[in-house]
């Protein structure tokens, strides 16, 4: 148990094939990309592929597409309905109400549940 527990220590991992530590396992993760093959991340556009996410974003700014910037916060993305899901849910107004308490929700379910639990 105290060598599983070892494993969870801060800046305890680290990567067999550059000797970097990492101070979470999610961060070694990620880095072992680098070392391999593979590449998942493909372009829609041209099917030139990449490693990581990020190679992909920087490639696509080639073939002109841009980023949303969201107008509210600073919340970013490259799809333009996921900009507008986020709107809506982060920012827009709620639109189900709660019929016995009169109480306001973004979300249907959010107000069902509540429905199902209210007592006014």
């Amino acid at each position: 148990m105290l060598a599983h527990r070892e494993t969870h220590r801060k800046g305890h991992h680290k990567c067999t094939q550059c000797n970097r530590v990492f101070t979470w396992l999610s961060s070694l993760k990620e880095h072992k990309v680098l070392h391999s093959k593979t590449r998942k991340f493909k372009c829609a556009k041209c099917g030139k592929v990449y490693k990581q996410k990020y190679e992909l974003k920087r490639h696509c700014t080639k073939h002109g597409w841009k980023s949303f910037v969201c107008n509210t916060c600073s919340f970013k993305t490259w799809y333009e309905n996921v900009m507008q899901d986020h709107q809506k849910t982060q920012h827009g107004k709620p639109r189900y109400c709660c019929d016995k308490c009169e109480k306001m929700f973004k979300f249907r379910m959010q107000c069902l549940y509540h429905i199902a639990v209210c007592t006014a």
